[in-house]
């Protein structure tokens, strides 16, 4: 299965504006080192890049993929949460596959003023995460979210205060 050898994200100006309509572009360089099974298997790869505002220590991602799409939800570990900027998804195709080493240059757009207004507008740490996702994998879902009341019933009681 191929790796992520190396990730940069490059090409952001020292002074980014901050509205809801001025994006600037950002140009994430991937490194991805390939097995020679999957290029003896023409396999294909959704590469998923995240833009993150690293407010503090890294949130932990938990991911949730399927071949096409990803979510993710995040663990903070700090005292304060990272902002999501922005993502970008990139299918790799089995005509990639050429070489054991593929490095992609991957366009993407921040538009800061979508980011939540409770943290500091001086200065930012945008940092990547990534994740590789193949095309032969586990797939995976959450059920739609359904209420329901709970009721006590005397044996429950009963129950409950035979356990103290």
């Amino acid at each position: 299965m191929a790796k992520i050898r190396e990730i940069i994200l490059g090409h952001i100006p020292s002074g980014v504006t901050i509205n809801d309509s001025a994006a600037t572009t950002a140009v994430i360089s991937t490194e991805i080192e390939f097995h020679p099974i999957d290029l003896r298997l023409k396999m294909e790869y959704i590469l998923h890049l995240f833009i993150y505002d690293v407010n503090d220590q890294h949130d932990i991602p938990l991911l949730s993929t399927n071949w096409d799409e990803l979510n993710v939800s995040k663990f903070s570990k700090g005292d304060f949460k990272d902002d999501f900027i922005t993502k970008r998804s990139v299918h790799i195709k089995e005509d990639q596959l050429n070489d054991l080493v593929l490095h992609l240059e991957t366009p993407i757009q921040i538009i800061p003023g979508k980011m939540q207004k409770n943290t500091s507008l001086y200065a930012r740490q945008f940092q990547v995460f990534g994740t590789l996702v193949p095309a032969i994998h586990q797939a995976s879902a959450w059920s739609n979210p359904i209420e329901s009341q709970l009721f006590m019933t005397s044996n429950s009681i009963t129950k409950q205060e035979s356990l103290k």
